[in-house]
């Protein structure tokens, strides 16, 4: 008599065939359907996997020769206030795009990252909070989110037509540390290393500055004195601290990065 388990893994066996072909024939599987579900599921799973894996690949090639590609401004304090002060005459400007960045790590090693710019085609502030796995310093996570500041950049105007990019890409933050490390990034990368998986989740960043160059977009990356008052400047510590108020109980190795409310793992 064969057992129940044994014609269970059969039968399953043979509906993930059958589902394999549906999909090589884009057809629609199952609706509602359990293995249906687990199996597309997986699917995503293995793809995203890939993709990860590809991009990787691709900004370790970058890499090799490829440096910072833009300018580092710290003023001091009252300079800099003012400075930043001033950004909010310039959100309809649309040769000019400004970010906002910040990290956050909370008393319980919860860790998280903020970015928000002021999308002037929807007249709204766009907040982004990433949940970070894994303890690191402020300061790294401060690096961390200008580069993730510039990876967004890149990809906004990237998706432009070429009459609609903006001459310049700013970046605030209230970290001169974080600042210091992309100024020394315009010499070497070696810096880079000394960061829990820099090449991973910094190499982007950096790359994203050589392909906003290769289009004639400027970067600057700027300090704004924190807590006093800026309103980009508080609404990205808003962000990080919403980052960091998703606990990640689960460990892994390494730094993960996840964006809230996107369906998965950034990187």
């Amino acid at each position: 008599m064969t057992k129940p388990s044994l014609i269970a893994r059969k039968a399953r066996r043979e509906h993930e065939r059958q589902q394999a072909i549906l999909q090589k024939r884009n057809l629609p599987l199952c609706p509602g359907c359990e293995l249906c579900s687990a199996t597309k599921a997986r699917e995503c799973q293995r793809l995203q996997q890939q993709h990860e894996k590809s991009l990787r690949s691709r900004t370790r090639q970058a890499l090799k020769n490829t440096l910072f590609e833009g300018v580092v401004v710290i003023k001091p304090k009252d300079v800099a206030l003012t400075g930043a002060a001033s950004e909010a005459h310039t959100q309809t400007d649309q040769s000019r795009q400004v970010y906002w960045t910040d990290g956050s790590c909370r008393h319980n090693s919860s860790c998280g990252l903020g970015v928000v710019y002021y999308c002037s085609i929807r007249s709204r502030w766009i907040e982004l909070s990433w949940r970070v796995r894994g303890f690191v310093g402020t300061h790294v996570l401060e690096i961390y989110a200008i580069s993730k500041a510039l990876e967004i950049a890149w990809n906004r105007c990237r998706d432009m037509e070429t009459k609609l990019r903006p001459t310049c890409i700013c970046v605030y933050s209230d970290c001169t540390g974080a600042l210091e490390y992309f100024d020394g990034f315009r010499w070497t990368l070696d810096g880079m290393k000394r960061l829990p998986c820099g090449p991973r989740l910094v190499g982007p960043g950096i790359v994203a500055t050589k392909e906003l160059s290769a289009v004639g977009i400027k970067v600057e990356l700027r300090y704004v004195p924190g807590h006093a008052g800026i309103e980009g400047n508080v609404k990205a510590d808003r962000a990080a601290k919403k980052g960091a108020e998703h606990f990640a109980k689960q460990r892994v190795a390494g730094v993960m990065i996840e964006l809230l409310g996107g369906g998965g793992h950034d990187l």
